[in-house]
């Protein structure tokens, strides 16, 4: 069975302690259109999401 791969993961940041601690929590898919579909699996609780680009691993 053949497994699309994500565009994107989509990750949270927190700062603890003055580091950066980074959370998955979902993926991120283009469209034909050119638009991004982004499926989460958890929510995040802060204002900041970012989508860094798939290494397709």
């Amino acid at each position: 069975m053949s497994e699309v791969k994500p565009d994107f993961v989509v990750r949270v940041v927190k700062d603890v302690g003055g580091k950066d601690r980074w959370t998955d929590v979902g993926v991120a898919y283009r469209n034909a259109r050119g638009s991004i579909t982004v499926y989460l699996s958890a929510l995040p609780l802060n204002d900041k999401m970012l989508l860094i680009p798939s290494k397709g691993e």
